[in-house]
C-alpha cells in the first residue's frame, strides 16, 4: 500500500513538472515565425512580453499584416526599426483614415528594400491627390499585387517594371486607358489580371499580354464606366459581371471558358418596360453570338432573368 502511495505521488509530480514546461517556447525560432505569420502583426508583436525567449521572435516573421489601428501603433513602438527579417514575403496594409497615409508609405518602402513577393495594399478612402510611391512601380521581385484606392486615379509618374508580376488586381482605381497600358507593358508574364470596379477604361487591349490567361472584369454598380472594348486574344478564361451591359468583345480567338452576370444592385436598375432592356437584350445576344465556340459557358442567375425579361431565351433554340 504504501509503494502505490509512493508510486501515485511520483507520478503525481512528473505530471506537474511536464505541465509547467512550454512546449511551445521550446519550438525552433522558424516554427513559432510561421505560427506568428498566421495572426496580425499587432497580436504577434505583442508576443515579445510573454518572456525574454519571444522578445525577438517576431522580428524575423516573413509576413506583415496591419490594420488602421495597428499601424498608427506600430509607428509610435517603433516597429519598423526593430524588424529585421532579411526578405519578406507578404505585406497586407488596410486603412480608412487619411492620416495613416505616412505609415502605409513607409512600411511600401520597407516591403520593398526587403524584396517582398506578395503585397496587398487596401486604402479606403477617397484622396484624389494621393499617389503610390514611385519605387513601388519598379519592383522585380513582387510576384502578386492587390490594391485598392477607393475611386482614386492611379497616375503613373513613371515606366512599370513588374518583371516577376503573375498575378494583378485592381480594386476602386480610376485607370486611364494610357495607365492601363503603362502598367501591362511593364508585366511581361502576367497570368492574371482582376480588374474590380475600376472606371474610366474605355478599351481593354490586352493583345500584347502574351502570357495573360485568366481575366476577370467586374463593372461599376451604378455608374456607366465599364471597359466599352475587351480585346484578349491570349487568355483562355474569361469572368464578367457588369461589364458585359455595354462591353463589345473583340479578338477572344483563345479563350476555352467564360462567366456572364449582372450583379444585384445593377439588376435593381434595369426597367422591364423600359427601351434601355431592349438595347441590353441586343447586345446580350451579340455577346453570345461572339461566345457561340466556347468551350465552357457559364451564365449567372442574374443574365438569365435578364434573358427571361426580354425573351432571348430563343436565341438558343435557334442556335
Amino acid at each position: 500500500m504504501r509503494k502505490d502511495k509512493r508510486t501515485a505521488a511520483a507520478c503525481v509530480r512528473r505530471h506537474r513538472k511536464v505541465r509547467r514546461v512550454d512546449s511551445i517556447s521550446s519550438l525552433p525560432d522558424e516554427i513559432l515565425q510561421h505560427i506568428l505569420c498566421l495572426i496580425p502583426t499587432k497580436l504577434a508583436v505583442s508576443t515579445s512580453v510573454l518572456s525574454t525567449r519571444w522578445r525577438h521572435v517576431w522580428c524575423n516573421t516573413p509576413s506583415i499584416s496591419l490594420e488602421s489601428s495597428a499601424l498608427r501603433a506600430a509607428s509610435r513602438m517603433e516597429t519598423q526599426n526593430r524588424y529585421t527579417a532579411p526578405k519578406m514575403m507578404s505585406l497586407h496594409l488596410r486603412t480608412g483614415l487619411q492620416e495613416n497615409v505616412r505609415h502605409v508609405n513607409t512600411w511600401i518602402e520597407l516591403a520593398l528594400s526587403r524584396h517582398v513577393e506578395n503585397m496587398n495594399v487596401e486604402l479606403q478612402y477617397n484622396d484624389h491627390n494621393y499617389d503610390l510611391p514611385d519605387s513601388l512601380y519598379i519592383i522585380s521581385s513582387v510576384k502578386e499585387l492587390r490594391v485598392e484606392l477607393h475611386l482614386t486615379p492611379m497616375i503613373l509618374k513613371c515606366s512599370v517594371s513588374w518583371t516577376s508580376l503573375k498575378k494583378l488586381s485592381l480594386r476602386s482605381c480610376i485607370l486611364s486607358g494610357n495607365s492601363i497600358a503603362m502598367i501591362m507593358s511593364g508585366c511581361p508574364i502576367l497570368e492574371f489580371l482582376k480588374l474590380d470596379l475600376c472606371e474610366d477604361m474605355r478599351v481593354l487591349d490586352l493583345s500584347n499580354s502574351l502570357r495573360l490567361r485568366t481575366l476577370q472584369v467586374f463593372g461599376p454598380y451604378f455608374r456607366d464606366q465599364s471597359p466599352r472594348k475587351i480585346v484578349a486574344p491570349h487568355v483562355r478564361f474569361l469572368k464578367l459581371r457588369n461589364s458585359l451591359l455595354l462591353c463589345t468583345l473583340g479578338d477572344l480567338s483563345s479563350l476555352a471558358e467564360a462567366k456572364l452576370n449582372i450583379s444585384f444592385h445593377a439588376l435593381q436598375r434595369i426597367n422591364p418596360d423600359s427601351d434601355s432592356l431592349g438595347a441590353m437584350v441586343v447586345k446580350m445576344a451579340e455577346m453570345l453570338e461572339k461566345l457561340k465556340n466556347v468551350e465552357k459557358l457559364t451564365f449567372g442567375s442574374n443574365f438569365l432573368e435578364v434573358c427571361m425579361f426580354g425573351h432571348s431565351l430563343a436565341y438558343f433554340s435557334n442556335a
